[in-house]
């Protein structure tokens, strides 16, 4: 018994000096790269490479890729490269090369795409590749093959996609397919079917997902499923082990990811693991089939959250942590499945790894009654009378298991229900306050 409890001590001492507190780089944009503002920012990874596409407002909104060397910003082919203005602009990589679509200014807003081919900017087919104005065009590659949706002003509106594997593009099944005037693409591909999300006008803005069979496009599951109005960015739609997923507003339009289990769409977790309404959602999957999830989060005036799914928990890697509201939000992952987020204009940041918790320590502290307890517990947190506080269960291996928002100020009675016996850490942070505290369950 006694030697159990100096190795209880000595784990406890340990904790407190190794485990890990998430965060996130200073951005990695330190000088001006635009002229002007900057819109439509994209980000993506290529063999740990981030590169950036945008719109420079300062530059008669002409479009520019750059890449990170990572010690400073450099342009990808000529600043400025599109002949007039690139609305709508969209951007994927393909083995390395990239590639951006957009509303062409130069061809009447109709949709043109472009690939860099070592030393310039060429154009992937013709230029003005839809009939009239092209507008919410997603982009995706895979396989070779390059895959471009649009709302087309040929039909209402409705989704028209085409592909190309270098050359010509030509429409994929019907053009205007959807039901009724559609928007807000995200493009995803599994082996050659491509999957197209969209708010779906005809079914009251919610979100609906179709798939191309081969010769015909066909819903996945029920049109409309979300139970709020569709929001999200580029990249909202992925395919993993050949089954979809869809990131979301779900009940309460918080930030849902929705599975497709066969015959319809069930949330991955929670529905809703925002703290309010979600906006500009982002999904991605590691190579070892984790998803993670960003958005912005409405409960503080859309700060930048980013959660990955793991152990059946949804687990925050840092919760509005942006310093303003975060716009033209992009998520993607390096080889060792380190996250880069990409927003506004522009901001880029890498997830940082793991810091000393006792970087959390302070003179301050907080109180767990009973302790030790069954999972059920209440905390009494210094501070301001309702000031939002964040809550991290850890294990005694390490690993965060729980994170939610309490408020100090007052006794908040807690009910996890589900915590195995055995010694966890508890890390209370607000604006004012950073602690941890150990925690028993029997």
């Amino acid at each position: 018994m006694k030697a159990t409890i100096v190795f209880i001590l000595i784990l406890l001492t340990s904790l407190l000096s190794h485990t890990k507190a998430q965060q996130w780089s200073n951005n990695l944009v330190t000088t001006k790269l635009a002229t002007g503002t900057v819109v439509n920012l994209h980000m993506d990874v290529y063999n740990d490479t981030i590169f950036i596409a945008f719109i420079d407002k300062g530059n008669n909104d002409k479009a520019n890729v750059m890449k990170f060397t990572g010690k400073e910003w450099v342009h990808v082919g000529q600043p400025n490269f599109t002949e007039g203005k690139a609305g709508n602009l969209q951007f994927a990589m393909s083995n390395g090369i990239p590639w951006v679509a957009f509303s062409d200014g130069a061809n009447g807003n109709k949709a043109t795409v472009m690939r860099f081919n070592g030393s310039g900017w060429e154009y992937v087919g013709s230029p003005g590749i839809s009939k009239y104005i092209a507008s919410h065009l997603a982009l995706r590659n895979s396989g070779g093959t390059a895959y471009l949706a649009y709302s087309d002003a040929e039909f209402n509106d409705k989704a028209t996609v085409v592909k190309s594997s270098g050359g010509a593009w030509t429409i994929v099944g019907t053009a205007g397919f959807t039901p009724g005037t559609s928007g807000v693409y995200s493009l995803a591909v599994s082996g050659s079917t491509p999957y197209l999300s969209f708010r779906d006008y005809a079914n009251n803005y919610r979100a609906s997902v179709m798939k191309f069979d081969g010769s015909k496009w066909s819903f996945v599951g029920t049109p409309g499923f979300t139970p709020s109005t569709h929001d999200g960015y580029s990249y909202c739609l992925a395919v993993n082990g050949g089954v979809p997923y869809l990131a979301a507003r779900g009940t309460d339009a918080k930030a849902t990811v929705y599975k497709f289990d066969g015959t319809g769409w069930t949330p991955l977790g929670t529905d809703g693991i925002s703290s309010s309404t979600a906006f500009g959602l982002s999904l991605t999957f590691s190579s070892s089939g984790i998803p993670y999830v960003a958005f912005g989060d409405g409960s503080s005036s859309w700060r930048l959250t980013v959660m990955r799914y793991e152990n059946n928990h949804w687990i925050p890697m840092g919760e509005r942590f942006s310093s303003s509201s975060a716009s033209y939000i992009n998520l993607a992952l390096k080889s060792n499945g380190t996250p880069v987020v990409g927003y506004n204009g522009i901001i880029v940041q890498q997830y940082s790894g793991l810091t000393n918790t006792m970087e959390w320590a302070s003179n301050k502290s907080f109180i767990i009654f009973p302790n030790p307890n069954t999972g059920q517990f209440s905390m009494d947190i210094p501070g301001s009378e309702n000031e939002p506080t964040n809550i991290e269960i850890w294990t005694a291996e390490g690993k965060l298991i729980h994170s939610f928002e309490t408020y100090a100020g007052k006794q908040r009675f807690i009910q996890t229900g589900n915590l195995s016996p055995g010694m966890y850490l508890i890390k209370a942070a607000n604006i004012n306050f950073k602690a941890v505290q150990k925690m028993v369950v029997r």
